[in-house]
């Protein structure tokens, strides 16, 4: 009887939630395409109510998808929120 196939990366690599700050809050086509193209991604934009433009994003992002945004030019940084129990973006 042969073995199951081995579970690939897709299968097992659970997206986890993300904060995605980026470098110009008012040049954003290029990340906000990239974002919009990860199927699953449950992208939330959240923009300034006082005019400053985009704050940051948050996204549920698999291992591959988190390189590819991290190495981003319009992407200043990227925070895991399950790390810090007291993280909030918006402090």
């Amino acid at each position: 009887m042969a073995s199951p196939p081995a579970p690939t990366s897709e299968h097992t690599d659970k997206p986890i939630r993300y904060i995605i700050y980026p470098v110009d809050a008012f040049k954003l086509d290029s990340i906000s395409a990239l974002l919009a193209s990860f199927p699953n991604a449950n992208v939330v934009e959240h923009v300034s109510v006082s005019g400053w433009g985009m704050m940051y994003w948050e996204a549920q992002l698999t291992s591959d998808q988190l390189q590819e945004v991290k190495s981003h030019q319009q992407v200043e940084e990227v925070e895991d929120p399950s790390t810090d129990a007291d993280y909030n973006p918006d402090h």
